[in-house]
């Protein structure tokens, strides 16, 4: 059962967090990169360009391994921490060692319920990583495209709950603008970036149980939830557009006090 091996094989795989910065000496990048097999020389640029890579996540985050190491048994080695390519079953619990509510709620719902039936459900490269290491920023309307991609149209679940993940994805956005637009502003720290992020990561793993029904549910909490950050975020605005104009009336009061008091030396002091 993939969702009772999940949290061993999280374990497992957690040993081998990510990585901070590449090191100066990255052996895996120097060594793929003279690679004569295409597939895996090209995994180093493609990674370059990828969210992995932004968030300095380097081979040894998620392969395992010694990056630091000249010869290439070293580097992969088993005392190294050495994991390699997972198998096609092995990918949630893989990709869970970082992303670990996503792959619960993945293993917990009706793709992960195809594991276990004995059939080869799409996983997290099908959407993420379908066009190799250059993994994209997770943005639903460029990952569930229209149509989808003929590896995903047989499951009818993604086809159910994408038009629901992509109307709250816009209202979400629609809220992080003003949000954005108050942290922009010279105010205390208010929280609702925080907010946001928090409410992203409540909603995201229940659509990953691609589960129409439940997700269905979890949409009208979180709109809910937008709703509450964008009304703080409109009292917000407005406070700071009334701290404006208060200002700069005074400073127009003030102005006009200098002005007439400059009129009266001036009468003084012919």
């Amino acid at each position: 059962m993939l969702a009772a091996a999940m949290p061993i094989c999280l374990a497992l795989i957690g040993a081998r967090a990510v990585s901070a910065k590449q090191p100066a000496s990255d052996t895996c990048v120097a060594c793929h990169e003279q690679e004569e097999d295409e597939e895996i020389a090209n995994a180093v640029p493609e990674w370059r360009k990828s969210v992995h890579f932004a968030a300095e996540v380097t081979c040894d985050g998620c392969h395992g391994g010694n990056p630091r190491a000249e010869d290439e048994d070293d580097a992969h080695a088993e005392i190294a921490g050495w994991v390699g390519t997972p198998g096609w079953k092995e990918l949630p619990t893989f990709c869970g060692a970082c992303h670990e509510s996503i792959a619960h709620a993945f293993a917990d719902g009706n793709l992960g319920a195809g594991f276990q039936g004995g059939g080869i459900p799409p996983t997290c490269v099908d959407c993420h990583m379908s066009t190799g290491h250059d993994t994209p920023h997770a943005n639903a309307k460029e990952i569930l495209l229209d149509p989808l991609p003929e590896r995903l149209r047989g499951v009818p679940q993604l086809a159910q709950v994408r038009r629901d993940v992509l109307a709250l994805v816009q209202r979400e956005a629609g809220v992080s603008k003003r949000v954005a637009d108050v942290s922009a502003r010279a105010l205390p720290p208010t929280g609702l970036a925080r907010d946001m992020r928090t409410l992203h990561n409540d909603w995201a793993p229940h659509f990953h149980r691609f589960e129409p029904t439940a997700f269905a549910k979890v949409d009208v909490e979180a709109r809910a939830a937008l709703d509450t950050v964008e009304q703080r975020a409109a009292q917000l605005q407005r406070e700071a557009y009334a701290r404006a104009r208060l200002g700069e009336a005074g400073i127009a009061t003030l102005t006009a006090a200098f002005a007439v008091l400059a009129g009266l030396r001036s009468r003084r002091n012919p």
